[in-house]
């Protein structure tokens, strides 16, 4: 290759290499003649041909028998010593690795595709030329989420050597995988339809690798449009091949793989550079503690950049201290720089939650007090949450906005921060989340202030009105007097302040805007829009191949539907991906889509994506599980409560959907297995609570307060009936045991037994004195519920209905009684 035919290609890899956006795909060339650990190299199919045929036959070798024939007799002659011999001549020696193959492998790809058995990818990570960890994934084992997030991605189409004799390579083989979809098969076209790959070593003549091409061309009306270009990397190729190749958009580089690598990605060396700082970026923002030093974000924050804050998108903290937001009079009535204790921050949509909690948490940083930020939006780990305060100094205040994410390991970070008395927990959520976020708030409490952010007063709005005029962001109220522009959002807008913002510059109510923006949309681009919009809801940053599989638009047209959402700014990056760019218009959003009848397939298909991207392994592991946002995001949407509003066979459709990616994970089955207990049939609930039994093995006594909660609502379908009462008394007894060992830090089994076993105690056959005698000894339960959980309103309640239940016994029934006695 030329020097001025290498510069060419190098330019057209410059920008893709520095962002880290290439995809590599190795063929059998790429690692032919490396040498292996058993002193030979690695074959070519002759030569493995020729290793095999003893294996096989007696016989000489014969010139007609081909490798993949060979293969499959020797595998069923001599099965080990077939698996022996692949191990011997695909493990790769590390120290064997050309310079070559290392600049290659230094490369930073964003993922990697192989149709190799070879473990090269092992051997490179043990290599000390080597700069990066591979993390190896087999098309042929359930996919897994990598432990170390900055390690390359390496896929095995065919198998590795781990798999054994398992790896395709027969006809056979071939045919069984082509009678299904491979996920991972899937993932490399969707790579190839929206980022660009660099083949090498291979011809492209992988049949699955056309077939799911094909499967995908299917939905596209034009099928490189807007695809970028990939590049294969190969000294042949026919003039016919070439053709059809090029109407892929895969353009050939003439050359050798150890030529591309000396003549073209040595001149790349400045943008490599630029792209592992974007991976170690992109794996330091993983491993980041969860809640970050305000120093650090306002220090980093650029106040160049182009804002939509004033056009309705959320704050960045470039708009705090570029005082794109106004400080409101509320705020500064309140003392946050020297309060201790927690604060509580609420609204309703659209009334600058976020805003607010940004501004104090400036105010708490200028004042000299240790400040520390958390969005929980991105599900951060409320276990790291608490480790990272236990070595805090007293005088620090925490802020986190969208709090109510964490669940319940809210409480226990609050109590973490009320050890330090002079620290201050700031936290920011809906007003209609506050019940069940905080369970024993109490804004009498001298340690606990609330405040809900108020409606724009007038000060308000004449201060948003100048900042709009400064910003130039006045818009169709430019022509008006400014006592006129006044009146406007006074009576316009609710005084709510996106409302008003949008109204503003855009000359739009916020309803009409977020309804109409949606109705607009033409397929594919409103699935992809109502994917985002749902998982902005459950606060998961999605990211760009989880949209596109959701939406199903894995294609070319997919992907430029996607960006044009992304370049119109009506999806705006959150996090690690994608996500709307205000809570208040995705909630508007939701309601449409769940007017139109959209909202519950969008649910299934967003669950189905985020499910199939985890293993079963994944799933059984917690420390794996707590760790990984997109589990917290599947957990949210397969949560029976998340169903509650779809009719019970769309929530039903849901589950099943669910089902094939989550089978391995107890607490699908809890909660599948709980929405049965409260909306379906007593047959369904009792088929999936037992299977999370069996999943949970015991590790979650939550699966066996659900049981006893079957049990009990079994039982009040038929109270007078003797197995009702066998339901009943072994749901008492297991909810007496499970209050014994969990009762005093947990409430769920008091709720349980407090709230159904008197529904059918009252309605039982059993004598007026065992009625007695019974509710007797839940009124003692009752008293050490609250007790333990007085601070929850719900307990509260239940112990008043029990009393009530208890006072309302009458005379004993008249005609035959059960003579059963209470369990003890």
């Amino acid at each position: 290759m030329d020097g001025i035919e290498a510069a060419a290609w190098a330019e057209r890899l410059k920008g893709t290499t520095a962002r880290a956006e290439l995809v590599l795909f190795t063929g059998a060339g790429f690692s032919m003649h490396t040498p292996t650990l058993s002193g030979a190299t690695v074959p070519s199919a002759e030569e493995l041909r020729q290793h095999l045929w003893p294996l096989a036959f007696d016989e000489d070798l014969d010139n007609e028998s081909t490798l993949q024939e060979v293969f499959e007799v020797a595998s069923r002659e001599q099965p080990e010593d077939t698996a022996g011999l692949l191990r011997r001549l695909l493990t790769i020696d590390p120290n064997g690795l050309s310079p070559w193959q290392i600049r290659w492998l230094n490369h930073p790809w964003f993922r990697a595709y192989t149709l190799n058995i070879d473990d090269i990818e092992i051997a490179a990570g043990s290599s000390s030329a080597v700069e990066r960890a591979f993390d190896t994934s087999s098309a042929l084992r359930e996919p897994h989420q990598s432990v170390d997030d900055g390690a390359l991605q390496w896929i095995h189409l065919n198998g590795d050597l781990a798999d054994g004799l398992n790896v395709t390579f027969t006809e056979q083989q071939f045919g069984a995988r082509g009678a299904r979809e491979d996920p991972l098969f899937s993932q490399l076209v969707s790579d190839m339809n929206s980022r660009t790959v660099v083949f090498v070593g291979s011809s492209l003549r992988e049949a699955q690798l056309w077939r799911h091409v094909e499967l995908r061309r299917l939905n596209e009306t034009t099928p490189a449009a807007g695809q970028p270009t990939s590049f294969l990397v190969t000294p042949e190729l026919s003039v016919a091949r070439k053709s059809m190749l090029s109407a892929m958009n895969i353009e050939w580089i003439p050359a050798r793989a150890d030529e591309f690598a000396d003549d073209v990605l040595s001149r790349l060396e400045d943008e490599a550079a630029s792209g592992r700082r974007v991976l170690a970026r992109q794996r330091a923002a993983s491993l980041a503690p969860p809640l970050t030093h305000l120093a650090s974000l306002l220090s980093t924050a650029d106040t160049t950049a182009e804002s939509l804050y004033l056009e309705g998108a959320e704050p960045t903290w470039a708009d705090i201290t570029a005082s794109r937001s106004i400080a409101r009079d509320f705020e500064a009535d309140f003392p946050v720089e020297n309060t201790h204790g927690q604060l509580l921050v609420t609204s309703t949509a659209g009334e600058g939650t976020s805003t607010t909690l940004m501004r104090f948490a400036s105010r708490l940083h200028a004042a000299g007090r240790e400040t520390l930020w958390c969005n929980a939006k991105s599900y951060p780990s409320a276990r790291k949450i608490r480790d990272q305060l236990r070595s805090k100094q007293d005088d620090y205040a925490v802020v986190i906005d969208d709090a109510d994410m964490l669940g319940p390991q809210l409480d226990h970070i609050r109590r973490d921060v009320q050890q330090d008395s002079r620290a201050l927990i700031v936290m920011g959520m809906r007003s209609s989340r506050v019940d069940n976020a905080l369970s024993d708030w109490d804004e009498q409490s001298p340690d606990c202030f609330e405040i809900n952010v108020p409606k724009l007063r007038n000060r308000d709005i004449a201060k948003l009105l100048d900042l709009l005029e400064r910003e130039s962001r006045l818009g169709l109220l430019g022509v008006l007097e400014p006592s006129e522009r006044s009146d406007r959002l006074k009576s316009h807008t609710g005084r709510l302040l996106l409302v008003a913002m949008l109204l503003v510059t855009q000359g739009k109510d916020l309803r009409m805007k977020a309804e109409n923006e949606y109705a607009q949309l033409a397929q594919p681009q409103r699935g992809i829009y109502g994917v985002i919009t749902l998982a902005s809801e459950y606060r998961y940053p999605i990211a760009q191949d989880e949209v596109l599989q959701a939406a199903d638009a894995m294609s070319a047209v997919g992907t430029v539907a996607f960006e044009r959402l992304v370049n119109r700014n009506l999806v705006s990056p959150s996090g690690a991906g994608f996500g709307s760019r205000h809570r208040a218009i995705a909630e508007l959003v939701i309601r449409r889509m769940r007017e139109d009848g959209t909202l519950a397939q969008t649910h299934q298909r967003l669950l189905e994506a985020l499910a199939s991207r985890q293993s079963a392994e994944d799933l059984r592991d917690t420390d794996r599980r707590k760790r990984s946002p997109r589990y917290a995001a599947t957990q949210a949407l397969m949560n029976h409560r998340a169903l509650d509003g779809y009719r019970i066979e769309e929530a039903r459709a849901i589950y099943r959907a669910a089902e094939p990616f989550l089978k391995a994970d107890y607490h699908f089955w809890l909660q599948r297995g709980s929405f049965e207990v409260r909306r379906g049939t007593d047959s369904n609930a009792e088929r999936y609570l037992s299977r999370a039994r069996s999943e949970a093995a015991g590790d979650d006594f939550r699966v066996e307060v659900e049981w006893c909660y079957m049990l009990l609502r079994r039982a009040q379908a038929k109270p007078k009936a003797p197995e009702s009462a066998i339901a009943a008394d072994e749901a008492y007894a297991s909810l007496r045991a499970l209050i014994d060992e969990h009762g005093e830090g947990n409430g769920y089994p008091y709720h349980v037994l407090l709230s159904q076993y008197p529904k059918w105690l009252s309605d039982s056959g059993l004598t007026l004195a065992d009625k007695r005698e019974r509710f007797e000894q839940l009124r003692t339960l009752g008293d050490r519920a609250v007790q333990y959980h007085g601070d929850d309103a719900g307990m509260k309640e239940q112990r008043r209905k029990l009393e009530h239940r208890y006072l309302s016994l009458s005379v004993p029934n008249r005609g035959r009684t059960s003579k059963r006695r209470a369990p003890r």
